[in-house]
Order: structure tokens, then C-alpha cells, then sequence
């Protein structure tokens, strides 16, 4: 009897601890794979992917989340292309057991990752899976990608640096005295990055400003970028030294896109830039070309200042601003530095010896790239000369990682493309509701 009831009771035990976990399968069905084409006709209302000139260009609107799956459904295949022709190359990462074992637990211990950048990484994760109809699994990843994955390749700049080289060069030193500013960005090269760098265009949100960089499919951030305001900024490496501030860190274009969106031209806004910075800890520093012009009315105001970040916090609270003091041009390299002991650097001394001549004869266009190409290296990624006047980008991007070929120069109106993204946000934004006249 007594042998009966145990028996009884540890039937009904196992039914309580396995009956919840049936139901909730039940309760909880998979849902259909949705029809891709009903899905491309959502995204088409916010996002467009056009050629333009022989560039990639995406053009985003929406909230963050809609961003992110479109991009990703847009972009899937040069993403999955990306994770195994460049994160996970051998020439980068020396195995997919240094990604899961250092990269990816370092970046989410210790990276601030804000409810926007998740939003972003999880809708950038959910396009994909959209795209191919289920999860998405990188040949090298050997595994199904998730959000965290595509969290650590946002920071992956943060982690293995770029070089970089630049130069603003206004009024008398430029021929017209348009602004000019001219960028070569240096960065581990393979064939990958070389095939998928690409333009893409942030239409405003909210009080967020739009904005156009020049970067790659999941690259998150301001790697080089030009404000519908007319407010430039370029990232440059530098080797951070001493005590690390406590906190959780931001990736640098994070915290240079942040710049972009809410800061507007002026005289005051290097200084302003650099008191946005100064709240931030980064785990890698930086050197960021600041140039700035816009005309109000009758008033023009235009300008260019470099921002030094590194981790000696006793020294200016982390990050100092380097102005030009007897010129109307100013260079940066992620080297050459006033916060560094040896400031000294080939790149830069090449640049700064074709601004020295514009004293004679002002710069062009011509003149801008002929200076900006003798600092051009192995590892240039691509290279630009823009006008900041009108918004004018000229173009250069490496046509492969084996030799040193360029595709044929592009020429895009930043102006141009912001118009339309504020077209395209216009026309997917919902219907507001009527107003009954009180």
C-alpha cells in the first residue's frame, strides 16, 4: 500500500514538472517563415540600396530597430561576406576560437552597450534571418550568428585600429576658399572590405541629425561622416597609455556619431565635441579631424580642429583640442599628436609640406588629392577629397587587397542624398492623426 502511494506520488511530481514545459511548447508555435517579397515591399518604404557611380549606397530611415533589419536584409550576403572575409580572415583574426574565446567576451564585459545599439544589432540580426528564412551561419563562425556577434563587430575598430591620415584646408589657403578636407583611411585590408565599402545615408530621427558615412555593411557608427548641418569628422588611432578610467568603455565611432547627430557648426564647437568626448571612457584612442562650415543667412562660419582622446585623464580630462594657430589648414595622422612626446610621423610631414605650398598657390581639387595620395600607404582602405561648401564627395575606393588598383573615382552630392533621405523618412512615417480643430 505504502509502496503504492510513493509510486503515485512521484507519477504525479514527474506530471507537475514535465506538464508546464509541454504546454508552453504548445502554447508557444513557431510562426511561419514569412514571404520574403511581402517583407522587401515593408523595407522598400524605408530604406533604399542604389548604385551610384559605382557606389554602394543605402539609404536608412526609421527607428533604430527598423534600421538595423534593414540593413541587414539589404545587406545579408555582404555581411555573412564580411564576418568571414574580414572578422574571421586569418590575415585578421588568427582563428574563429580567438573570436569566441577573446574578442566577443571582451566586448560584452566590457562595452557599454545602450538600449539604441541593441535595438540596431537585434533588428540587424532578424533582416538576415528574413533574408535567408531562418538563422544565418558565417562558414568560419561555424555556428549561427547571433546579436552578440554582430554587437562585437561594431567594435571591432576598437580593437584592432586603424591608421589614417587627413587634412582641412580653408579661405586663403584654398583656391575660392570652399573648405576642403581630404582623408585617407588605413586599415587591415582584405579582399572582403575591399569589395563592400560603401556610402550610407541616416536620415534624421527626432532631434537626431542626418548624416552620411563612408563605412561598410554592420559597421555601426562614424568612421568618417558629414552632418546634414555641414559638421565633418574622421577617426585616426592612437595607442592609449596609462591608467584606465573606470567604467564601461564606447566604441569611439559611437561616440564620434553622437558628435554628428546632436552638435551643431560654430566657432564653440570643437570645445563642445570635446566636453561630449571627455563623458565617455574609450579603450582605444583617437585623433579626430573636426571641420565644420555652413552659411545661416548672411553669416558663414567654417572652421577645422583636431580632438586628441587618449586614457590620461589628468591631462585636459582626456582629450584635448589642437587648433591651427597662424594657418587656415590643419592636418591630423594617427601618430602626430600634441599630447604625444614624439609627435613625429612620415604621413604627416608629407601632408604638411603640400599644405605649406598652398601659401604660394591655394589648393583645388587637383592639389587636394595630389597631397592627400603622398600619404596614402598599403593598408588605404580608401581615400576622399570633399567639399564642405556644397557637399560635394570625391571618392576613391582600393579595387583589390593584392595590389595597389583603384576603382574609377566617384562623385556624389551629400546634399543630395540627405534631401532624399529626408523624402524617404517623410514618406514612411506614420499618418498623424486628424486634428478636430480645438
Amino acid at each position: 500500500m505504502l509502496e503504492a502511494q510513493v509510486r503515485h506520488l512521484f507519477a504525479a511530481l514527474a506530471i507537475a514538472l514535465i506538464a508546464p514545459a509541454l504546454s508552453a511548447q504548445v502554447a508557444e508555435p513557431q510562426p511561419p517563415p514569412r514571404d520574403p517579397a511581402v517583407i522587401a515591399t515593408e523595407v522598400a518604404q524605408r530604406a533604399r540600396l542604389e548604385t551610384i557611380d559605382g557606389v554602394a549606397v543605402l539609404f536608412l530611415s526609421g527607428s533604430d530597430r527598423e534600421r538595423g533589419f534593414d540593413e541587414g536584409f539589404l545587406l545579408c550576403e555582404e555581411m555573412v561576406r564580411l564576418i568571414d572575409g574580414f572578422c574571421l580572415d586569418p590575415a585578421v583574426m588568427p582563428s574563429p576560437l580567438a573570436w569566441k574565446m577573446l574578442i566577443r567576451p571582451r566586448v560584452l564585459k566590457t562595452m557599454d552597450i545602450t538600449p539604441r545599439l541593441r535595438e540596431r544589432c537585434e533588428g540587424l540580426l532578424a533582416g538576415m534571418q528574413a533574408r535567408r528564412g531562418g538563422p544565418v551561419q558565417p562558414e568560419r563562425l561555424g555556428r549561427a550568428l547571433n546579436a552578440e556577434d554582430l554587437i562585437a563587430v561594431s567594435a571591432l575598430p576598437d580593437l584592432m585600429g586603424l591608421l589614417c591620415s587627413s587634412f582641412a584646408a580653408w579661405d586663403r589657403s584654398v583656391s575660392g576658399g570652399a573648405p576642403l578636407v581630404a582623408r585617407n583611411l588605413d586599415y587591415l585590408t582584405t579582399e572582403a572590405i575591399c569589395a563592400t565599402v560603401m556610402v550610407k545615408v541616416h536620415a534624421r530621427a527626432g532631434e537626431r541629425r542626418a548624416w552620411v558615412e563612408v563605412g561598410w555593411p554592420g559597421a555601426l557608427g562614424c568612421l568618417t561622416g558629414f552632418s546634414e548641418d555641414g559638421v565633418y569628422l574622421a577617426i585616426h588611432d592612437v595607442r592609449p597609455r596609462g591608467a584606465k578610467k573606470e567604467g564601461l568603455f564606447t566604441p569611439r565611432a559611437h561616440g564620434f556619431q553622437e558628435v554628428l547627430e546632436t552638435l551643431a557648426p560654430g566657432p564653440e564647437l570643437p570645445e563642445r565635441a570635446a566636453e561630449l568626448l571627455r563623458s565617455h571612457r574609450f579603450i582605444m584612442g583617437g585623433n579626430g579631424m573636426l571641420a565644420w562650415s555652413t552659411r545661416d543667412g548672411a553669416e558663414s562660419t567654417r572652421g577645422a580642429a583636431v580632438l586628441e582622446i587618449d586614457d590620461r585623464y589628468e591631462l585636459e580630462q582626456g582629450v584635448s583640442v589642437r587648433r591651427s594657430e597662424e594657418t587656415s589648414y590643419i592636418a591630423c595622422s594617427n601618430h602626430h599628436r600634441s599630447r604625444a612626446e614624439n609627435p613625429r610621423c612620415r604621413r604627416y610631414g608629407s601632408i604638411w609640406s603640400g599644405l605649406g605650398a598652398s601659401a604660394e598657390a591655394p589648393l583645388d581639387r587637383a592639389k587636394a588629392w595630389e597631397v592627400i595620395s603622398s600619404a596614402s600607404v598599403a593598408q588605404t582602405l580608401y581615400r576622399l577629397v570633399l567639399d564642405l561648401d556644397r557637399g560635394l564627395l570625391e571618392l576613391d575606393l582600393r579595387a583589390s587587397a593584392s595590389n595597389g588598383d583603384w576603382k574609377k573615382r566617384a562623385q556624389l552630392d551629400l546634399r543630395a542624398l540627405l534631401a532624399r533621405a529626408a523624402q524617404l523618412q517623410a514618406a514612411s512615417a506614420p499618418p498623424q492623426p486628424a486634428s478636430d480643430g480645438r
